[in-house]
């Protein structure tokens, strides 16, 4: 997941894996080992005096933030689920040059995490799950924001296929689903903060 900067159906709750990694013990190619996380200014200037492999690799990819935040900052883009790519605007000064986060994504290509220090989110007790039918897909994402605006933890879309193919295998479990050419499916969970009643 942090290789990949993995990101799912509750990322609408919890993020992406970027927006929770908090710390990393990484691995080099030339068998340095470090531990990479946000790095304020008094960190960066120690880090940076040591003259090591270290002090190098910071100083070097300081250098970027200093020839391409202008750019880093105007064309990223700015949406919820970018995950390709790698992460250069975590090296900002106001995303606290975060080499940790800037790792996530990367695939295994600059260095390979061996450790993870973590941000833990609050799972809500209760939830109701709800599926709501459209016509095709397209209308259903037209209907996308109308969803965002409720107390939602998750989304994910069902294709027509993958319900026809589900109904085929447990077509007792699955009476509720239409028969319908290019039906789509939104899952629409939604978090409950009173207790649900055990009566039915």
């Amino acid at each position: 997941m942090i290789g990949n900067n993995s990101c799912g159906t509750h990322s609408l709750l919890g993020g992406k894996t970027v927006d929770n990694v908090e710390e990393l013990r990484i691995l080099l190619y030339d068998g340095s080992q470090m531990t990479v996380g946000a790095t304020s200014g008094a960190e960066f200037a120690q880090i940076i005096s040591q003259g090591d492999r270290r002090s190098e690799i910071y100083r070097k990819l300081y250098r970027i933030q200093e020839l391409y935040a202008g750019l880093i900052r105007e064309r990223f883009p700015q949406i919820p689920r970018r995950v390709s790519g790698y992460n250069l605007d975590e090296l900002l000064p106001e995303r606290g040059f975060n080499l940790a986060r800037a790792l996530v994504g990367t695939e295994g290509t600059c260095a390979i995490a061996l450790e993870a220090k973590l941000k833990l989110i609050h799972s809500p007790q209760h939830r109701a799950l709800v599926g709501l039918g459209y016509p095709d897909a397209f209308f259903a994402a037209d209907h996308v924001p109308e969803i965002l605006r409720l107390r939602r933890s998750g989304l994910k879309v069902l294709r027509e296929v993958l319900s026809t193919g589900s109904r085929e295998r447990e077509p007792k479990t699955l009476i509720f689903f239409p028969r319908v050419e290019g039906f789509c499916w939104w899952n629409l969970e939604l978090m409950i903060r009173t207790k649900l009643s055990s009566s039915p």
